[in-house]
C-alpha cells in the first residue's frame, strides 16, 4: 500500500481533489492568479515598488541575483517603456504572461524528469547571474 501511494502523482491528486471539492480545474486557478497580476501591473504598476523586502546577495555581497532589477522593468514595461535594469526582463515577461498562461490553458503536459527540470533551471538561473553581474 505504501509504495502506491508513493508512485501517485501528487498534482495528479490533488487535482481530482480540488475539482471535486469546488469544481475548479486547478490549472484555472493558477491561470486566474496570474490573469489577476497581469491586471494589477497594468492598473497600478507602482504597488510592486513599495515592496520592504531587500536583496539579501545586493545586501550582503553586492552583487545582483538573477532577478534583480525584474521588479522595477516589469513596471517599465507595464507603463509601455523599456527595461533598464535586468537584461531578462522580457523573456520572463514572456514567459510568465504568454508562455504559461498558454500551457495552462492548453493544457500542455511538458514530460521532463525532475532531474531534467531541476538542471534546465539552474543552467537558466546561473546565465541570468552572469549577465545580470557584468557591467556593460
Amino acid at each position: 500500500m505504501v509504495t502506491i501511494v508513493n508512485k501517485l502523482n501528487y498534482n495528479t491528486v490533488y487535482n481530482k481533489i480540488l475539482y471535486r471539492v469546488s469544481g475548479i480545474n486547478s490549472n484555472n486557478v493558477k491561470l486566474l492568479l496570474v490573469g489577476a497580476l497581469l491586471i494589477i501591473l497594468l492598473m497600478v504598476p507602482n504597488v510592486f515598488l513599495y515592496n520592504p523586502l531587500k536583496c539579501l546577495l545586493r545586501e550582503l555581497f553586492s552583487i545582483n541575483c538573477p532577478f534583480c532589477g525584474m521588479t522595477r522593468d516589469f513596471v517599465l514595461m507595464a507603463k509601455f517603456r523599456l527595461p533598464q535594469h535586468n537584461l531578462f526582463s522580457i523573456p520572463m515577461a514572456i514567459i510568465i504572461f504568454v508562455f504559461y498562461p498558454m500551457v495552462l490553458m492548453l493544457n500542455i503536459d511538458i514530460k521532463l524528469s525532475c532531474i531534467q527540470r531541476r538542471n534546465i533551471v539552474m543552467t537558466l538561473l546561473m546565465i541570468m547571474f552572469i549577465f545580470n553581474n557584468i557591467r556593460w
